[in-house]
């Protein structure tokens, strides 16, 4: 979205002599053994070795249609919500975890407590091998039992075999699979630049069912799986095998057949060039499951998955698995080559690699793709077997001519997930503010687009809003000819963005009409008293300048009713001022404030002032550079050397203030280009 940044964004360079106050399920289908609730409190896995019981008969059930896609939707579901339950905070799957969904999908196992079941074990499955030493051997003959006997190498499988249609038990499932194998490999080769030799793979047919009720298949829907068997060094792979399911339904045109067979494949080529380990399932399933949708054209098979990563946005991506496949959807968008970075992730599993590899702007795509894809590619989910639909939005309000309010973010992690959000703007003019760190794309209903960044004023008035002279205030503006507003955040580094709604009265200077508390004319005001943590730093406006401002966050400030009020700097991040100048030159500037201290505050004469501080115990450090080509300075004051206190705009803290029950903001006037308040906004922490 950053390429369709059309509204000019320029602040003016703020001084660094600012107040140095704080900146502000559905059940498989078979049912396997009965489900506990209380899962292992162990990584490892138990050592009891009590006979599993293995005697209830269970017939196999083939009436479902592959590609139901309801039936795949609901049990998607279930799996992905189980999986996102029990992975750490790497995304890794537990191998007691492991165990457990083992213990309730395929089979009991001896000293081992059921929990929930999934209708996809394939990561069960590949996870348990990984850490198939640690297994007691009564626990390992179960698993190499469900594993499946020797197979047969795709080597020797015939090339004329017929290729998928209608199955039957054991009668040339593994002929079906065959060529889409084969067809699959020679793609996979050319875009991942190896060889993988066809012995390297062993293709094995099993019933869903066993006569014992073991099962080999967590549903009739899942028509393969692959896992890895390690070699006697415990890192490489000595072979994959391919798991065939038997009892799976018909498909109606092959493509889900052809999805899941060159999904499973594909994880062998994980195993054939890094060995079998654990890896994180969100890169592990979802970059596989992009990969065999875009091999058979999409299908029903990634219904379940593509409905999870649109209903559920702010889903931190850790906790994703099959339905991490919108994010390597994006990087095809991109023009990446997924199958290749796919790979590379697998063995640094991080949002950083992610980034480094696809742009750090694709978080504004990430941001306004859950739109409405109504308007067009920006606002669209789209990959292989992706839906024309738009993603549920958060709802947001304002009150006209009140202090910004930033957007209630309820993402689990800002840099992990996104947010869609809509709302009526009320009042004249919409302003926004935001930093740099915050990304995605707001759209009003005009079909006016912005990108999130620095400070934009939106007129919704009819006629303009242009001040009469002699206005304190006012502005550029972007006119629009609508008050709906979508705004799609995308996984981004710092808070924001901030709106306000404003009158045109109060946009062009007139006192605002707001809902601060009044401050008393001497003493202390009672809406200060309490603990403030920094959440942005503003600055106005000036047309001939392009910048943006981030950072300043995490100052915290504690003001108490009997008049003592402490400081500490300790946790705050540099205020970075971005300035583009001519000849493709940029300069960087970047102020941080270090220390802490405690003093006495006041609000007489509607000022806030701070004041009494050990200056010789806090700092200011400067620094300021030409980017790409040279640090012109970086200085550390003391705040009582004539410079540093300088720089604290004359005192600690101090300032015009407004204070409502959740925002504090701290101001000094500014003399310089643009004039304006600069300063601090507080939110209560």
């Amino acid at each position: 979205m950053r390429s369709v940044r059309s509204v000019a964004v320029a602040l003016s360079l703020i001084y660094i002599a600012v107040s140095c106050s704080s900146e502000p399920a559905a059940a498989p289908a078979i049912e396997a053994a009965p489900v506990a609730t209380a899962a292992p409190a162990t990584e490892s896995a138990p050592a009891t070795e009590s006979a599993a019981d293995t005697s209830a008969e269970v017939e196999p059930s083939t009436t479902m249609e592959m590609d139901d896609p309801a039936t795949l939707e609901a049990q998607a579901a279930a799996t992905m919500d189980t999986l996102g339950s029990s992975v750490d905070d790497q995304g890794l799957l537990p191998l007691a975890a492991a165990l457990s969904i083992f213990a309730s999908t395929f089979a009991p196992l001896p000293g081992i407590e059921p929990s929930e079941p999934v209708t996809e074990g394939g990561p069960i499955l590949r996870r348990i091998t990984v850490g198939i030493d640690d297994l007691t051997p009564a626990q390992r003959t179960v698993v190499d039992k469900v594993l499946g006997g020797p197979g047969t190498p795709l080597s020797e499988i015939p090339a004329g075999a017929a290729g998928a249609g209608a199955f039957t038990w054991r009668s040339g499932r593994e002929a079906a699979a065959a060529p889409i194998l084969r067809q699959a490999m020679t793609l996979f080769d050319a875009k991942l630049g190896v060889s993988m030799p066809e012995d390297f793979l062993i293709v094995v047919e099993l019933p869903m069912v066993e006569p014992d009720g073991t099962r080999n298949f967590s549903n009739p829907l899942n028509a393969a799986s692959a896992t890895g068997e390690v070699s006697a060094d415990g890192e490489t792979a000595a072979t994959c095998r391919i798991r065939l399911n038997g009892d799976a339904g018909d498909s109606t045109d092959g493509a889900m057949f052809r999805s899941q067979v060159s999904h499973e494949l594909y994880h062998c080529y994980q195993y054939f060039i890094h060995g079998v380990h654990n890896w994180p399932l969100w890169v592990v399933e979802g970059g596989a499951g992009w990969v065999g949708e875009d091999f058979a054209g999409g299908s029903n098979m990634s219904t379940g998955w593509w409905h999870r990563w649109i209903e559920q946005p702010t889903m931190p991506i850790i906790q994703r698995s099959y339905d991490a496949i919108g994010l390597f959807a994006l990087a095809d968008r991109r023009g990446m080559n997924v199958h290749r970075l796919v790979m590379e992730m697998t063995i640094s599993a991080t949002l950083p690699t992610y980034l480094g590899q696809v742009g750090d702007d694709v978080r504004d795509l990430w941001g306004t793709h859950y739109g409405d894809p109504a308007w067009g590619e920006h606002y669209s989910v789209i990959g292989p077997g992706a839906p024309s639909r738009k993603a549920p939005s958060a709802a947001f309000s304002l009150l006209v001519d009140a202090p910004p309010s930033f957007i209630t973010d309820s993402r689990g992690d800002t840099g992990v997930a996104a947010q869609p959000v809509d709302f009526v703007a009320p009042g004249d003019v919409l302003r926004m503010i935001s930093s740099n760190g915050v990304y995605g794309g707001l759209r009003f209903g005009d079909g006016t687009e912005s990108a999130l960044l620095g400070r934009v004023d939106f007129c919704m008035r009819i006629g303009g809003c242009e001040c009469p002279a002699g206005s304190t205030g006012g502005g550029p503006t972007v006119q629009v000819a609508s008050n709906q507003v979508f705004v799609g955040l995308g996984p981004s580094t710092t808070s924001g963005p901030q709106f306000a709604a404003m009158s045109f009265e109060q946009f062009c200077g007139a006192a605002p009409v707001d809902t601060a508390v009044a401050a008393p004319a001497d003493g202390l005001d009672p809406c200060v008293v309490g603990r403030w943590v920094s959440s942005a730093w503003t600055a106005p406006i000036a047309a001939e300048v392009n910048q943006t401002v981030s950072g300043g966050v995490g100052v915290v400030y504690d003001f108490s009713a009997d008049g003592t009020v402490t400081i500490d700097f300790g946790g705050m991040q540099p205020v970075v001022v971005v300035v583009d100048a001519p000849e493709d030159q940029r300069f960087k500037n970047s102020l941080v404030f270090t220390g802490s201290g405690s003093g006495s505050w006041g609000t007489a004469g509607g000022k806030l002032t701070s004041t009494g501080f050990d200056l010789a115990a806090m700092a200011i450090q400067v620094k300021s550079e030409i980017i790409g080509v040279a640090v012109m300075a970086d200085n550390r004051f003391p705040l009582n050397d004539p410079l540093g206190n300088g720089a604290a705009g004359g005192g600690v803290g101090s300032g015009n203030y407004t204070c409502t029950a959740d925002v504090l903001s701290v101001t000094n006037t500014q003399t310089g280009p643009g004039g304006g308040e600069v300063g601090f906004v507080f939110t209560r922490g």
